[in-house]
């Protein structure tokens, strides 16, 4: 099992649903996003930030061209850590 270091530096088993079911709230179709988790967990590594696939995740939308999809889930991680 692997883990992902959070911000707080807390370390927590990796949930790759958790980054499925942000994809889709973001706009990305359940196929991409399902894509999006199998890219991610082919680079991830144990104890990897979770800025770290964040920013994997951005870049993975970034190089498909889908810039919305890509700045919604941007506001989605932001309005996560506000309220």
């Amino acid at each position: 099992m692997k883990f992902v270091t959070k911000a707080d530096g807390s370390k927590v088993p990796l949930d790759l649903e958790k980054v499925k079911i942000t994809c889709i709230r973001a706009g990305c179709s359940i196929k991409l996003a399902n894509e999006i988790v199998k890219i991610i967990l082919e680079k991830i590594y144990n104890e990897i930030s979770t800025r770290k696939i964040y920013n994997m995740i951005l870049e993975t939308l970034s190089k498909r061209g889908l810039t919305k999809v890509k700045y919604r889930y941007h506001l989605e991680e932001f309005r996560d850590h506000i309220f």
